[in-house]
């Protein structure tokens, strides 16, 4: 059995996603997301990373606010609606300039 080379009591996650994009007429739009654990309830960044954004797209298509079929979030969601959800789970959304 191989041991690891650092023991870590308890671990500690990250996740970091930054989006950026710029439209044909040069509007630029971008937004950083930094996710940890969650020491309340357990969930690792990547728990939250996956399960949140999941939620805030099963209320939002509930709600009637998502056509039926496959969709694509960056184009076929209400982007500042599919935002405030995430941060009211608890999620960390910034501009990259907000610091």
């Amino acid at each position: 059995m191989v041991e690891p080379a650092i023991a870590v009591r308890e671990p500690k996650d990250l996740v970091f996603l930054r989006v950026e994009a710029v439209a044909e007429g040069g509007e630029s739009w971008s937004r950083e997301i930094v996710e940890h654990r969650d020491p309340k309830t357990g969930f690792t960044a990547m728990e939250r990373m996956t399960a949140q954004p999941a939620v805030a797209v099963l209320e939002l298509a509930l709600e009637g606010h998502v056509r039926p079929g496959a969709v694509r979030v960056e184009w076929d969601l209400p982007m500042e609606d599919y935002l405030s959800r995430l941060t009211r789970r608890g999620s960390r959304l910034r501009r990259p300039t907000d610091g």
